[in-house]
C-alpha cells in the first residue's frame, strides 16, 4: 500500500474510533463485534495502521474499568453512609437516591444497567458484569487463573 492509501485507511480508523469512543462495551458487544474487530476490519490488513492501534482495545476496556471503579466508589460510599445513618444496609440501591446519598445510579458499562448489589449477611456485594458481559454471581475475574468472572468492587479482595 502506498502512503495515500495508508492515510485514507488511517482516516477511516479514526472515524470508527469516534464511534467506539461514544459506545459502551456492551453496546458494541450487542452488535456482535468487538473493538478489535472494528479496528482490524477498518484497517484492512494495513500493517502500519494495525501496529499503531494494537493496544487500543485493551486501553478502551481499561478506561471503562477505571470509570466503573470510580462510580462504584461513589455507590460504596453512599452505602456506607446509609448504613452509618440508619444502622442497616439498603435493600436496593435506589434507596441511596431516595435518602439523598447519591444523585443517580451509575450504569455498568458491561450491562448498561446499575451495578449488581446484594446484601450478604451483615455485608454486601457490589460488582460489574465485566468483560465477559455475563453475570457470574459475583465470582471475581482473575487474569492469574484465567477466570472470566465479574469485576467485584465490594467486598475488597483479600491479599
Amino acid at each position: 500500500m502506498d502512503r495515500r492509501q495508508t492515510a485514507r485507511i488511517t482516516d477511516n480508523v479514526f472515524s470508527r474510533l469516534s464511534y467506539i469512543k461514544n459506545s459502551t462495551p456492551v453496546q458494541i458487544y450487542r452488535k456482535g463485534t468487538s473493538v478489535g474487530d472494528i479496528i482490524r476490519k477498518t484497517a484492512r490488513d494495513n500493517v502500519f495502521v494495525l501496529a499503531r492501534t494494537k493496544n487500543f482495545e485493551n486501553d478502551y476496556h481499561y478506561a471503562y474499568r477505571v470509570m466503573a471503579q470510580k462510580d462504584a466508589l461513589i455507590v460504596t460510599a453512599g452505602i456506607m453512609r446509609y448504613r452509618l445513618a440508619r444502622g442497616d444496609l439498603p435493600d436496593e440501591l435506589v434507596q441511596l437516591i431516595q435518602a439523598g446519598y447519591i444523585d443517580s445510579l451509575p450504569l455498568d458499562p458491561y450491562s448498561d444497567a446499575p451495578f449488581v448489589y446484594r446484601k450478604v449477611g451483615l455485608d454486601f456485594l457490589l460488582y460489574s458484569l465485566g468483560q465477559d458481559f455475563d453475570d457470574d454471581g459475583g465470582i471475581r475475574s482473575s487474569s492469574e487463573n484465567n477466570v472470566r468472572g465479574d469485576d467485584v468492587f465490594w467486598p475488597l479482595e483479600d491479599n
